[in-house]
C-alpha cells in the first residue's frame, strides 16, 4: 500500500473528527469495519491508527476498543509564536506567563514556538503542526513580514489565529486584537497633569510606535511642553541609554528639567529606576512618573510610579475562548480589544471572567 493511501485515510479520519461526525469520546467502528469503510488492509489501518494516536486524535481503551480522544488537538492545543528570544522583550515574557496561566485555567495544552525568526527548526515544527491540524489556533505576538520565517503560516487563510492589527490583517481565519495605545497615552497624561506636570519627557521604543504618535498628538491638544529633544526613542538592546538619559535630564536646573516622565514601554522601567536612583531627585515630590506596565504576573516592582497597562491574562483568555467559539459555532470573533488599567483599577477589574 502506498504512503499516499495511509496519509489519505489519516486525513479522512481527522476531518471526520473535526467536522463532528465523530465526537470526542465516541467509540470508533471495529478494525474490520474500518478496513471495509476505507478499503485498506489491516497493516495500513494499523499505521493510520498509530499516527492518529501519536497526534492525539485517537486513544485505545483496553478490551473496549478505539475511541476519539476526549481532548483532540484541534480543540485543546493552542500555539503562541514568539519571534525572538523572549528575554529581549518583557511583552513576550508576560504573554508566555499569561498564556500558560490561561491554558491551565481552561485545561488546554500550550505550545510555544520560540525564536521563530531565527530558527529553521521552529519554522518546520510550526508548518508541520498546522499542516497536520495539531493546533486549535495560534496567537502571533507580532506581525511577520514576507521575508520572515513562518510567514506562510501567518498568511494561510485556513489557519485560525489571533493577530495584531499592526501590519494589516491576513485573510481568512484571522481575529485581530488591539491594545488601546491612544488610551495608554491619554490616561498617562491625565495622571501627570493631575500631578501638576506641564513639562514632560518621554521614554519610548524605537520604530513605528503607535503610543508615541498618540502621545505627541495629546501633548499638542493639551498645550503641554514636551519638545522632540525630550522624546527619546531607544532600542531595547540599549537599555542603559535610558538610564543615562534620565540622569542627564535630572542634572538640569529644576526650572529647566521635566516635571514628569512617561515611560511608554515597560522594557525601560527598570533602567529608568536605576538612573533616577543615582540622582538626588525626590519622587514624587520633584518628579512624577507614569509607567507602562503589562499586567500578568503581579504588581509593578521597579520604582514609585503610577503604573498603567494592559491585562494580558484577559487578552489570552479572550483569544483561547475565540478559538473555542469558532469550533463550537463556526462563528469568527470579529475583534479582541484590551483597555488600559491603573494598578488600583486592575484589582477591581474582573480579570478572569466567569463561565470557565
Amino acid at each position: 500500500m502506498t504512503e499516499t493511501k495511509w496519509k489519505t485515510v489519516t486525513a479522512s479520519i481527522k476531518n471526520m473528527i473535526i467536522s463532528g461526525e465523530w465526537m470526542p469520546g465516541d467509540k470508533l467502528p471495529t478494525y474490520d469495519e474500518l478496513e471495509e469503510l476505507f478499503k485498506v488492509s489491516r497493516i495500513t489501518l494499523q499505521q493510520v491508527v498509530t499516527h492518529l494516536k501519536r497526534d492525539g486524535y485517537l486513544e485505545s481503551v483496553a478490551r473496549q476498543g478505539l475511541f476519539v480522544s476526549r481532548k483532540p488537538p484541534f480543540l485543546n492545543r493552542v500555539g503562541l509564536v514568539i519571534p525572538r528570544d523572549e528575554t529581549r522583550m518583557r511583552f513576550w515574557r508576560e504573554l508566555i506567563n499569561s498564556a500558560r496561566a490561561m491554558a491551565d485555567l481552561l485545561g488546554k495544552e500550550l505550545v510555544i514556538y520560540r525564536n521563530l525568526t531565527n530558527s529553521d527548526e521552529v519554522e518546520k515544527q510550526l508548518i508541520h503542526d498546522t499542516a497536520n491540524k495539531l493546533l486549535a489556533g495560534i496567537f502571533f505576538a507580532y506581525a511577520p513580514v514576507p521575508e520572515d520565517r513562518g510567514y506562510s503560516v501567518y498568511t494561510d487563510p485556513s489557519v485560525l489565529k489571533v493577530v495584531s492589527r499592526i501590519g494589516g490583517i491576513p485573510p481568512g481565519l484571522s481575529i485581530p486584537y488591539t491594545l488601546n495605545e491612544l488610551q495608554l497615552a491619554s490616561r498617562a497624561l491625565d495622571y501627570l497633569q493631575e500631578e501638576g506636570c506641564r513639562r514632560i519627557a518621554l521614554i519610548a521604543n524605537i520604530g513605528n510606535n503607535p503610543t508615541l504618535a498618540a502621545y505627541l498628538d495629546e501633548i499638542k491638544k493639551r498645550g503641554l511642553y514636551s519638545p522632540r529633544k525630550w522624546c527619546f526613542q531607544i532600542a531595547t538592546e540599549n537599555l542603559e541609554i535610558a538610564e543615562n538619559i534620565v540622569q542627564i535630564l535630572m542634572d538640569l536646573p529644576p526650572d529647566e528639567r521635566p516635571r514628569g516622565i512617561f515611560i511608554c514601554d515597560d522594557n525601560f522601567t527598570a533602567a529608568v529606576a536605576k538612573g533616577l536612583a543615582a540622582t538626588n531627585v525626590r519622587i514624587p515630590e520633584e518628579l512624577s512618573i507614569a509607567a507602562h506596565y503589562n499586567w500578568s504576573s503581579g504588581p509593578a516592582e521597579y520604582l514609585p510610579a503610577k503604573c498603567l497597562g494592559f491585562d494580558l491574562n484577559s487578552l489570552m483568555l479572550k483569544s483561547f475562548r475565540a478559538f473555542d467559539e469558532y469550533y463550537a459555532t463556526g462563528k469568527l470573533v470579529k475583534k479582541i480589544e484590551e483597555s488600559v488599567y491603573f494598578e488600583n483599577e486592575l484589582n477591581n477589574h474582573e480579570k478572569i471572567p466567569k463561565g470557565n
